[in-house]
C-alpha cells in the first residue's frame, strides 16, 4: 500500500514509532518503516542489542545515527533479542536502501506474540492508512520543531 509516496506492505504489523514487525514462527522481525528511513536521513551508523538482551515495549532496542543526528530505535515489542543483524555494523545504509529485506534491526522472541501484536496496526486494515497518515503528520511536525 502507498502512503503519501512511501511503501507499507501490508502483511506487516506498525508501531506508532514508525518500526514494521513481521511474525516469523513465535519470533518477530523487526525494521523501520520506509518513512522512518527517509525521515531520518543517510545512516552512518547502526547499533543493535546483541543476542541475548531483554528489549521492552517502547524502549530503544538499538541506535542509529547520521552525520549529524543520534536517535534510538525504539522497540515494538518486549522480548529477548534471538538474532541481530550484524551486517548494520559495516553496512547501515541497508537500513536506508532496504528497509523491507536486509536492513533489519533485530529478530526477537516476544514475551507473548498475542499480546505485543496486539499494540500494533496492521497494513490490511480499514484505517491503517489514515492512522499512519496522522503518525506521520505528527512525526513530521516533531521534526521540524
Amino acid at each position: 500500500m502507498d502512503v503519501d509516496g512511501y511503501d507499507y506492505p501490508m502483511d506487516l504489523h506498525y508501531s506508532k514509532d514508525h518500526v514494521w514487525v513481521r511474525t516469523e514462527g513465535e519470533c518477530v522481525r523487526i525494521e523501520f518503516t520506509d518513512f522512518a528511513q527517509d525521515i531520518a536521513g543517510g545512516l552512518h551508523y547502526v547499533r543493535v542489542f546483541p543476542a541475548g538482551k531483554r528489549i521492552e515495549t517502547g524502549r530503544a532496542q538499538g541506535t542509529v545515527g547520521t552525520g549529524k543526528w543520534v536517535g534510538p530505535v525504539v522497540a515494538p515489542v518486549s522480548g529477548t533479542v534471538v538474532e541481530p543483524n550484524e551486517r548494520l555494523a559495516c553496512e547501515p545504509g541497508l537500513v536506508n536502501s532496504d528497509p523491507f529485506g536486509d536492513g533489519w534491526f533485530a529478530i526477537v522472541a516476544p514475551d507473548n506474540l498475542d499480546d505485543g501484536l496486539r499494540g500494533l496496526v496492521r497494513g490490511d486494515e480499514p484505517s491503517f492508512e489514515g492512522w499512519m497518515k496522522e503518525r506521520m503528520n505528527a512525526t513530521r511536525g516533531e521534526a521540524h520543531t
